[in-house]
């Protein structure tokens, strides 16, 4: 998400995830890395950062660091756990805009909450896949997202 974009990864793809209303469906893995361009979190956070809401532009890489998409997140502030260092709870939507490396165009859109800790390499965070567009129309699902750096983020999504 997703407060900050993603790491490594590739668009990968295995099954087919299209499939007309009530026919059943094969399972498909998307993964990429989304890779974050533009930011309005303010750092420092302001002192009473509960309730800001912010928002950022991603850029979507495959494994070979082709550009595939874009995408962007809104996100809003909803708990602060006190400590060193402070960290924010954030619920995301985010929508990723596949547009190149060989699957499909469309749109995924996804949403979570999550403790931000950025970067965070090794802790997964969960997503659920609520819809698309396009190669996407009737995309359902969960995924997982992982701070790799501060601003790149690995996303695999299991398209089911």
């Amino acid at each position: 998400m997703l407060a900050v974009p993603a790491v490594a990864g590739g668009l990968v793809a295995a099954g087919s995830g299209i499939a007309g209303a009530g026919v059943a469906r094969a399972a498909t893995q998307v993964a990429f890395t989304s890779r974050r361009s533009k930011l309005t979190l303010p750092d420092p956070l302001p002192a009473t950062p509960l309730g800001l809401a912010f928002s950022a532009w991603l850029d979507l890489y495959d494994k070979t660091d082709t550009k595939i998409g874009d995408g962007s997140l809104s996100s809003m502030i909803v708990d602060v756990i006190v400590g060193l260092p402070l960290k924010i709870v954030v619920h995301s939507k985010v929508v990723f805009r596949i547009t190149g490396g060989g699957f499909g165009v469309g749109e995924i859109h996804v949403s979570n909450m999550h403790i931000r800790v950025v970067p965070e390499p090794g802790v997964k965070h969960v997503l659920a896949i609520v819809g698309g567009t396009g190669a996407y129309s009737t995309a359902q699902g969960d995924g997982q997202m992982e701070y790799v750096t501060a601003t790149d983020t690995s996303v695999v999504l299991n398209l089911a």
